[in-house]
């Protein structure tokens, strides 16, 4: 078993559409990506850069075969609740971290 973070870099279609997207993300598609068996939990972030290429960064922790997890995650995307919200150009970009190590301040 590995634990590790899959990325995902998003960004709405366009600015009208924003509070859509969000109320998407957060009603409709992490609460389905955390149906997938060995996503255990869920954070997005918005990009502190105006000028960022993609607005939205949402960080998924996973636990167990990475690759198959991540297979799983995109096999069940057809299933998924759809948005017209999500920029198409340029595309959602993805990555795939396996876990190192992890420290805390004292």
């Amino acid at each position: 078993m590995a634990r590790g973070l899959y990325i995902a870099f998003t960004h709405p279609r366009d600015d009208s559409v924003e509070d859509e997207f969000n109320e998407w993300y957060t009603t409709h598609h992490l609460p389905e990506i955390l149906a997938t068996e060995g996503v255990t939990s869920a954070v997005r972030y918005k990009s502190a850069d105006p000028e960022a290429s993609h607005r939205y960064m949402a960080a998924y922790t996973l636990d167990g075969d990475l690759p198959e997890i991540v297979a799983r995650i995109h096999a069940d995307a057809g299933n998924r609740t759809p948005t017209t919200a999500s920029r198409t150009d340029p595309g959602s970009e993805f990555r795939l971290f396996e876990f190192v190590e992890e420290q805390h301040a004292e």
